[in-house]
């Protein structure tokens, strides 16, 4: 027996009170009250406001971050001088990560950090320049042996890798059809009815230019920059080469479909932030591609032209990124924290990294679908899958959230940690049945019910949060100081100085 439920949204009560209800009759003609019996309403009412307000505390809104101040930028500067890398090192260098300085004032669970990881090699310091540009694999969890593409906006050309043929596509013009041949490396193309055979296919977009792929699983979609189109094991191999900003536009549209400006900024800077951090770990690696265009990475599928707001959020914040110390930062994101992020070690393995701290929301994030859930799954179900004999408890971390999932195997106690849990959990029932570690677990007859809040990883920022944070008046700035404890927001130029450094200790 599996059965599913999602508990409706949340609406939490408001006090409505109307005033005039005490001084006008039903007629609306006043009523004439004297002034100690006024007096005495008005005491008895505000007495009644504050005991109900009591009672909501923990959903009032939590106070609002302050900027590190110039004195503490400094000495964390001070601090980690001795530790940059010299102009001759080849070497990455590390430090230990027990060196911590407490700071007090409102910003006394901040620690000064260690000399960040180093990353430095000959391709990432000599591609300076090219930091705009990321090469994006497509359609990796969807590969096809064939789709077609056309122009929308502005002239494409196509051409085989020797430059031999070159053909143009004008807005809304012929098409051009791609299809990986058989048993063979070669990609055929048809176009004006003709068709061409080439190892490689190479599309550009002139100034600015606009293609719409027609695709056989995704769909057709909309896309800048240019392409290159091979075959690999009989599937078209696409890499998608688009600037920083455009990619930039089009995964703030991917990951969050709100219409709250300061909320869509908030995502813009952190979807550039973990995009630049990804493209370099992948070109320091020596990979093909800087990033995927599924939840491994972002969700990258193409621009939304008849929306424009998500463009006007990138180009708002153009150029910005988190760093920590002058790092780059790990700006991980979820869509529901269910009222508390969590730590990263806690989901993650790994040292800790002191800007992914967990923070209350106060449920902020209460009008996401998936602030309360529940799953009910069949005892025997689940212990074939894990092999298990028994659930017997949780651990949970500081935050509230399952940690460590305890359990009976082949007679003994045993361990498994939550999120790995849920993760294969959810490839068996589903990314909806456990969406978070922030559950609670009981047994009813032969079934466990599991019983939990939010959805994702619960690492860095709620992405419901940031826009009940945004709809009362928080700026984009303060959001995203609030989620990632004493993180700055700089021009990413500010990080290029011949040497990347990552803040992941």
């Amino acid at each position: 027996m599996k059965q599913f439920s999602s508990a409706n949204k949340p609406v939490f009560p408001v006090l409505e009170m109307n005033l005039y209800q005490y001084s006008f009759r039903k007629d609306t003609q006043p009523k004439v009250r004297s002034r100690p019996a006024l007096l005495a309403g008005l005491m008895v009412f505000a007495f009644f406001l504050a005991t109900a307000c009591a009672g909501f505390e923990r959903r009032t809104l939590p106070p609002r971050p302050v900027p590190v101040p110039a004195q503490q930028q400094a000495e964390d500067k001070e601090a980690l001088k001795d530790d940059e890398p010299s102009e001759s090192s080849d070497t990455p260098r590390t430090t230990s990560t027990s060196e911590t300085v407490q700071i007090s004032g409102s910003y006394a669970n901040r620690i000064v950090p260690p000399s960040p990881q180093t990353v430095r090699s000959p391709e990432i310091s000599s591609q300076q320049t090219q930091l705009d540009k990321l090469r994006v694999l497509l359609f990796e969890n969807q590969p096809a042996s064939s789709y077609q593409i056309r122009s929308v906006r502005g002239e494409i050309r196509i051409r085989d890798e020797q430059s031999r043929r070159i053909i143009r596509l004008q807005p809304n013009g012929d098409t051009a059809r791609f299809t990986a041949r058989h048993g063979s490396a070669e990609v055929m193309l048809q176009t004006g009815g003709a068709s061409y055979t080439a190892t490689r296919w190479i599309t550009e977009a002139e100034n600015g230019a606009v293609t719409r792929i027609e695709h056989p699983a995704a769909g057709w979609r909309t896309y800048m920059g240019n392409f290159d189109i091979s075959s690999r094991e009989n599937r078209l191999y696409t890499l998608n080469t688009i600037g920083l900003e455009d990619y930039v536009a089009s995964v703030v549209g991917g990951e969050m479909n709100f219409n709250n400006a300061e909320a869509l900024k908030v995502q813009a800077v952190i979807s550039r932030t973990y995009a630049l951090w990804n493209s370099y770990l992948s070109r320091n690696a020596g990979n093909e591609y800087d990033l995927s265009d599924h939840v491994m990475n972002q969700v990258y599928i193409g621009e939304n032209l008849q929306v424009p707001r998500f463009r006007e959020a990138a180009e708002a914040t153009s150029g910005y990124v988190l760093s920590w110390s002058g790092a780059l930062i790990l700006a991980a994101f979820h869509s529901t924290c269910g009222g508390q992020t969590s730590p990263n070690e806690s989901v993650w393995s790994g040292n800790a990294l002191p800007y992914l701290r967990g923070v209350s929301d106060r449920g902020s994030c209460s009008a996401s679908p998936h602030f309360r859930w529940n799953f009910t799954v069949e005892k025997s179900e689940l212990h074939r899958l894990f092999g298990i004999e028994d659930i017997t408890g949780l651990k949970n971390d500081n935050g509230g959230r399952a940690g460590t999932i305890l359990v009976i195997r082949d007679g003994k106690t045993d361990e498994i940690q939550a999120n790995q849990f849920r993760l294969r959990f959810n490839q068996t029932y589903g990314t909806m049945a456990l969406r978070s570690t922030f559950f609670e677990m009981s047994k009813e007859n032969n079934s466990y019910i599991f019983k939990g809040k939010g959805m994702g990883h619960g690492l860095g920022l709620c992405q419901w949060g940031a826009l009940g944070l945004a709809e009362a008046g928080w700026s984009y700035g303060d959001i995203l100081r609030f989620y990632y404890n004493g993180a700055d927001k700089i021009q990413a130029s500010e990080l290029h100085r011949g040497v990347f450094r990552l803040a992941r200790f």
